[in-house]
C-alpha cells in the first residue's frame, strides 16, 4: 500500500522540483519585462515584485533591485512609491535575519504612506512591523501594531486584511499560551477567508489551528488540520506552508511516540525550510527535532541540531530561539547524565523565557487587548446609537406623516359630510320648489281654462263680424 509517508516523500520531490523551476522561469519572464518596460511606473512596480524570488538565492541582487526602484520613485518625487520602496526594503532587512534595520526601513515608509495618504500600505506596514516586533520577543508592542491596522482595514471594509490580522495574533497568543484566545481570533479569520475567498490566509488559519489542537493535546484534530493545510499548500504550490504542515505533522507524531514518523516529517521540514531559506524555520525545525532523537537515544545528532539552533537564533537575535534552544541542550544533558551542564541550560532557559515573557509584559499585552476590544465595542455602540438615531427619527417621519394622512382624511372626511347634508337640503328644496312649480303650474292652467271658458261665453253672446259686417252694408243702401 502506498503509506502517507511515501506520499509526502514523493511530493516534496515534486514541489521541490517545480518550485525550483517554476522560479528561475518567473525570475527570466520577469527580468525580460524589466527591459521591455515602457513606463517607469511599470519598472518599479516589476522590480519590487522580482525581489521576492531572491530571497533565498542572491540577498545582494534583492537589494540592489530594491534601491534601483526607489532611485525611480525619488526621481518622480511620488511619496506613494517610495513607501512601497522602503516596504520593500524593510521585509528584505526582515527576511535576512535582522529586525532592527527592517523596523528603521518600516517607519520611513509609514511617513511616506501618511504624507501619501495611503491607509491601506500603512496597514501593511503596520503589521509588518508587528512580526518583526514578534521575532524580537515584544509582543505587547506587536500587538499595538497589529492593533493598529487592524482598526485601518475595518475602517476601510478590507476583510482580507482584518482575516490576516487574526491570524497574526493568533501567532502572539499562542507564544503567550493563551490557547483559547488563539483558537477565538483563528476561527474568525478562517471565516472571513472561506467569505473573500484568500486561500492563502486561509491556509495560515487551518495550520494555525492545527498548532492550537496540538498544544491543548488533541492530537486527532491537530492531524487533520496539518494534512488539510498540507494538501491546500500543495494546490497553491506554497513550499513554505507545507513545511510548516509537515514539521507540526512530525511534531505531532512525536508527541505520540511515532518516533520513526516523526522523525520522517521533520527532517522534511528542515529541508524544505534550508532551500528556501527559511531562518526562522530552521530554528523551529532543529528544536523540534530534539526530542525526537533523544527518544530514539540518538544524543550527538540531538546535541547538534541544538548546537545548530542556537547558533541560528545567536546569528538572527532571536530570543524565542534562543530559549528554545536553551530548553533543547537542557533535556540533551539531562538525559546524558550531565546534569551540571543541564542546571546551567536550564537556568539560561528560565532567563531567556523571563525576558521573553514577564509577568508585566503578560498584563500589559491582556489590557491592551481588552482596551481594544473595549474600543471596537465602544465604536459597535456609536454606530448602533446613529443607527437607532436615525431609526427614531424614521419612526417621528412616518409618525408625523401619518398624524397628517390621518388629519387630512379627518378633514376630508368632515368636508363630505357637510357636503352631503347641503346635498341632502339642496335636494329637499328642489323638492319644495318642484311642489310650488306644480301647484304654480296648475293654478296656470286652471286660469287658462277659466279665461277660456269666458271667451266663448262672450263669443256666443256677441254677433258675429260677418253679421255686423252684412248688418252695416244693408244700413248704407
Amino acid at each position: 500500500m502506498f503509506s502517507a509517508g511515501k506520499y509526502y516523500l514523493c511530493l516534496f520531490f515534486c514541489l521541490c522540483s517545480l518550485f525550483s523551476f517554476a522560479q528561475q522561469n518567473k525570475v527570466d519572464e520577469l527580468e525580460k519585462e524589466i527591459a521591455a518596460a515602457k513606463t517607469d511606473t511599470a519598472k518599479f512596480r516589476l522590480l519590487l515584485y522580482i525581489t521576492n524570488f531572491y530571497e533565498a538565492k542572491d540577498s545582494l541582487k534583492a537589494f540592489q533591485l530594491c534601491w534601483e526602484a526607489m532611485g525611480i520613485a525619488q526621481a518622480m518625487d511620488d511619496d506613494d512609491m517610495e513607501g512601497r520602496a522602503l516596504n520593500q526594503i524593510g521585509k528584505k532587512y526582515f527576511d535576512y535575519s535582522n529586525s532592527d534595520k527592517a523596523l528603521t526601513y518600516y517607519e520611513k515608509a509609514v511617513e511616506k504612506f501618511t504624507s501619501a495618504g495611503d491607509k491601506i500600505f500603512t496597514a501593511k506596514v503596520y503589521t509588518n512591523m508587528g512580526h518583526a516586533y514578534h521575532m524580537k520577543s515584544k509582543y505587547d508592542k506587536a500587538l499595538e501594531l497589529y492593533f493598529a491596522a487592524m482598526k485601518i482595514y475595518e475602517t476601510e471594509g478590507d476583510k482580507r486584511g482584518v482575516a490576516k490580522i487574526y491570524i497574526s495574533l493568533s501567532n502572539v497568543y499562542n507564544r503567550m499560551g493563551q490557547f483559547e484566545k488563539q483558537k477565538e481570533v483563528l476561527e474568525k479569520g478562517l471565516a472571513l477567508t472561506e467569505e473573500t475567498g484568500d486561500l492563502n490566509a486561509k491556509n495560515a488559519c487551518l495550520i494555525n489551528l492545527g498548532n492550537y489542537y496540538a498544544k491543548t493535546k488533541k492530537y486527532k484534530e491537530a492531524l487533520n488540520y496539518y494534512r488539510e493545510g498540507a494538501k491546500l499548500s500543495e494546490q497553491l504550490n506554497n513550499l513554505q506552508f507545507y513545511s510548516n504542515a509537515l514539521g507540526n505533522i512530525g511534531a505531532v507524531y512525536g508527541e505520540m511516540g511515532m518516533d520513526d514518523s516523526a522523525l520522517y516529517y521533520m527532517k522534511k521540514n528542515v529541508s524544505i525550510v534550508r532551500k528556501t531559506g527559511d531562518y526562522y524555520g530552521m530554528v523551529t525545525g532543529y528544536t523540534n527535532l530534539v526530542p525526537t532523537l533523544l527518544d530514539m537515544k540518538k544524543y550527538d545528532e540531538a546535541l547538534q541540531y541544538a548546537d545548530s539552533a542556537e547558533k541560528m537564533s545567536l546569528k538572527l537575535n532571536y530570543p524565542l530561539g534562543l530559549k528554545i534552544s536553551y530548553e533543547a541542550f537542557a533535556d540533551v544533558y539531562h538525559e546524558t547524565g550531565n546534569d551540571s551542564a543541564a542546571y546551567r541550560y536550564m537556568q539560561l532557559f528560565i532567563a531567556a523565557n523571563d525576558s521573553v515573557m514577564s509577568s508585566e509584559m503578560n498584563e500589559q499585552i491582556n489590557n491592551m487587548t481588552l482596551q481594544f476590544e473595549q474600543e471596537k465595542k465602544n465604536s459597535e455602540i456609536e454606530v448602533l446609537k446613529e443607527k437607532n438615531k436615525a431609526q427614531n427619527l424614521t419612526i417621528i417621519f412616518v409618525a408625523v406623516a401619518g398624524f397628517l394622512i390621518l388629519l387630512l382624511a379627518v378633514l376630508l372626511f368632515k368636508r363630505n359630510q357637510v357636503k352631503q347634508k347641503a346635498n341632502v337640503q339642496l335636494g329637499k328644496q328642489n323638492q319644495e320648489i318642484q311642489m310650488q312649480k306644480e301647484i304654480i303650474e296648475e293654478k296656470n292652467r286652471s286660469i287658462t281654462d277659466s279665461i277660456r271658458y269666458a271667451k266663448r261665453i262672450q263669443e256666443s253672446l256677441l254677433p258675429t263680424e260677418k253679421y255686423i259686417e252684412r248688418n252695416l252694408k244693408r244700413l248704407k243702401k
